[in-house]
Order: structure tokens, then sequence, then C-alpha cells
């Protein structure tokens, strides 16, 4: 135990075969800044109750196993060709910016507040079995490559979401998106589908906010309504529902097209249909049969029945249920498609 302030600033290890602080307690402020490790170093159960600073250290192969570092814990610029962190708590913040190993790997490990990897080239980056909740991915290099099997992300988004929506900053919005289309990217790449669906979601949804504080007048509108992200949402929830798709195609089949070709103007059979109060409820339900049966043959792209007559405008009205219905079909087989490859 080490109930002092250790320093080895710029120091120099080399003993014959390994380092080892196995057990060791570190009860003030560890600095290995600048420290260069010619042997493997050990740090099994180790317990850094203050801050640890390994910035700027070169380490050969390092291991921390059943560790627990309760401060901050910097590797900022740190080199390394094997680094290891089993079952390591990290209860502060952590940095392991532009930090440079050729094999980076994270097993059950805890991060706290935060965890930057700015400018970390994460190629050679495992995490796996972590909590993920605190880790600042927005200025990674090459995130897609960075392997993430079986982690515990935040209900509530990747961090640069959490800072999005708390300071409203478009600029943040759009890392997030890039974040997430990143970890997209990777998930897809190793087939582990239930995350890129997760991800693709939440980027879907960045983008649909940023919209919105792109243009602060009209930005409410635009992200909720008036633009293809909103429209995206609402009509299939970014291509992963299965029942708006449905539900809308519904009503436009049996709700909305009926009344529209009566009020268009159209005869079906030498009969013409109206919009009004019905006098005969046995013909307005078959009238009403007629125009769905109707509404169902155009979104399902059959030809018009024999002996029909359609006006200009109930022509146009046919012509946009032919689009829609489609659109909705198309999203529905997307959805369908996402459920199926789990």
């Amino acid at each position: 135990m080490f109930k002092g302030r250790v320093n080895f600033t710029n120091s120099f290890f080399k003993p014959t075969s390994i380092a080892s602080f196995e057990g060791t307690t570190f009860e003030q402020d560890v600095i290995f800044s600048g420290l260069k490790f010619a042997c493997p170093i050990d740090f099994r159960g180790t317990q850094f109750k203050r801050h640890a600073r390994f910035d700027n250290a070169d380490f050969t192969t390092a291991y921390f196993v059943y560790a627990t570092v309760d401060g901050e814990a910097m590797f900022d610029d740190a080199r390394s060709r094997d680094l290891e962190f089993f079952d390591v708590r990290f209860n502060g913040p952590s940095g392991f910016r532009r930090f440079s190993a050729e094999t980076l790997r994270f097993t059950n490990t805890t991060f706290g507040e935060w965890s930057s990897f700015e400018e970390t080239d994460m190629t050679r980056a495992l995490f796996s079995h972590c909590e993920v909740e605190g880790l600042q991915l927005g200025r990674a290099v090459h995130l897609a490559n960075g392997e993430f099997h079986n982690c515990r992300w935040s209900k509530r988004g990747v961090f640069e979401e959490r800072r999005a929506r708390e300071t409203g900053d478009i600029r943040r919005f759009r890392d997030a998106a890039r974040v997430y289309h990143e970890l997209r990217r990777g998930a897809e790449i190793r087939r582990q589908y239930d995350d890129p669906n997760m991800f693709d979601w939440r980027e879907m949804e960045m983008r649909r906010i940023a919209i919105g504080r792109a243009t602060p007048r009209l930005g409410a509108l635009r992200s909720t309504l008036f633009s293809v992200e909103a429209l995206y949402r609402w009509f299939g929830s970014y291509g992963h529902s299965l029942r708006l798709p449905l539900i809308w195609l519904v009503v436009l089949v049996a709700a909305a097209y009926p009344y529209v070709f009566a009020f268009a103007g159209m005869e079906l059979a030498g009969h013409s249909y109206v919009i009004g109060w019905p006098t005969d409820l046995s013909s307005a339900r078959d009238a009403y049969l007629e125009l769905v049966a109707f509404s169902a043959r155009t979104a399902a792209l059959i030809n018009e029945p024999v002996g029909s007559t359609l006006t200009p405008a109930a022509q146009l009205a046919e012509v946009s249920l032919r689009v829609l219905a489609p659109v909705f079909a198309l999203l529905f087989s997307l959805a369908l498609r996402r459920r199926l490859r789990r």
C-alpha cells in the first residue's frame, strides 16, 4: 500500500521479467506520466483511490484486471503494444485521447462519468460486455472499425446525444448522428443486427432534430412535419415499425380515399356517389363498401373495373393513391426485413 503521493514521471522500468503492482492500493495520486515500461506490467487487483495518470506513457504490454480507479484515469497520448482492461471500474472521468495501441481491449469494464477517445484510432479497439454509457466517441477516428460486443448502452443514448439535448447545439446533434452512423456501419459489417437497428433509429432522430435547429423560425415545423426525416418517422418510425405502415394504409384505403373519390366525382357500374347524411343506411353501407373496394383495387395497382368513369379530380386522386400505397408497402417490407434478419 502506498499512502502518500507516488510520482514515476519520465522514469524507466526494465526489470528482468515483469513489473507487478498486483493487489496494490494507492491512497493518493499516482503519476506514471512519460514512464517507459520495457517489460509487461501487471495491475491485477490494483486500487487507485484518487487520480491515476498514465499520459504519454510507453507500454509494451499492460494488464489491468479487477482494478478500480476512483478518481481521474488519464491515458492521453500513451502508446502500447497490448493494453487490456478486464473487470475494471472507472468511477471517475477517464481519457484515452490520441491513444496508440496495436491491441486495446476492454472486457466487463465500466466507464463512469465520461471517457474520451478523441482522435484515437479505434481500428484495434474491442469492447466486450462493457458499461459504455460514458464513452465520448464524437471525435474518435475509424469508429466503424471498433468492435462493440454485447455492450450496455444507455437508454438515453450515447454521450453525444445526451449532451446535445442538454445544450441544444446543432453541432452536437450532428456529432451524435455521426457516432450512430459509424456504430451502425460497424455493427452491420459484423452482422450484429440488434445494435444497428437501434443505432439507425437514433441516427435518423438526431438528423431530424438537427434540421429543426438549422432554421430557428420554422425549425419546430420542419422537425415535426415538413421534412423527409419527420415524415419518415411519422409514417414508418424510420423503417422500424411493422404496424405504422399498415395503419396508414388502412386509413387511406378504408377511411380517407372512399370519401375523396366520392367528393371528386366518379361512377362505378352506372352508380354515382355523393357525400351527405344517409337516408337509407343499407344503400349507404353498400356504396361505402364499393368505394372501399375501388380504393383497395387502386392501392393494389389493379386496373379500374369496366364501366367506371372518373372525373379529372378523381383521376388525380387515383394517381396519388397508386403512389402512396407502394410507399407504405415498402416501409412495411423494410421493417419486416429488419425484423427477420435479427
